[in-house]
């Protein structure tokens, strides 16, 4: 077996002397992690929790959002989606929204994502396709959700790790995958 030396003995004179980071936003919550001049925090910034497993100390900033295009009420044995991959059992009433997987919305949360509009959660039904989704919002009020009312699909009560999650990913691929379609405001805060 071949002893190995610490990279930072081996290191050239004009690297060894610059700024190092050993420690991303995890490592900014646990004891003793060596972190030597700087931490890189990333993820954390949007409010991602750093530690799975662990309660999150930081607090949601992102949110996403896109208007309902239309509501539709359709009957029981109503196909919704590409492949027909969600049928209703019984009379629902239907919203659309304007976004899909060309603004890095997942597929992957077709037939299992949920949004929140006015409130209340709403499951996704059929296939995320590419510039719309459809949302079940038989249980919501229809004043509450209408033509132009915001439908949340990342926020403070849906968060990026919860999306991640029920996508099968993780909040850091959900943000990463967020396209150049998508208009982005900065609020508050300064740097």
């Amino acid at each position: 077996m071949r002893h190995r030396r610490s990279c930072f003995t081996t290191l050239p004179p004009a690297i060894a002397d610059s700024r190092r980071s050993l420690a991303n936003g995890s490592g900014v919550f646990r004891d003793a992690v060596p972190t030597l001049d700087m931490v890189r925090p990333g993820y954390v910034l949007y409010g991602g929790n750093p530690t799975p497993g662990w309660a999150n100390e930081m607090k949601p900033v992102v949110t996403l959002q896109t208007p309902v295009l239309q509501t539709r009420q359709v009957p029981a044995g109503t196909a919704v989606g590409y492949n027909a991959t969600y049928v209703t059992n019984a009379p629902r009433r239907l919203a659309t929204l304007a976004i899909g997987y060309a603004e890095g919305y997942q597929r992957s949360l077709s037939n299992r994502g949920r949004v929140l509009i006015a409130g209340q959660e709403a499951r996704i039904v059929g296939r995320v396709s590419m510039d719309l989704t459809i949302v079940d919002v038989t249980a919501i009020a229809e004043q509450n959700c209408r033509i132009g009312s915001l439908a949340t699909l990342i926020g403070s009560d849906l968060s990026i790790d919860r999306v991640g999650a029920t996508a099968d990913t993780i909040g850091y691929e959900i943000l990463a995958r967020l396209g150049n379609r998508i208009e982005r405001r900065y609020l508050g805060g300064s740097i």
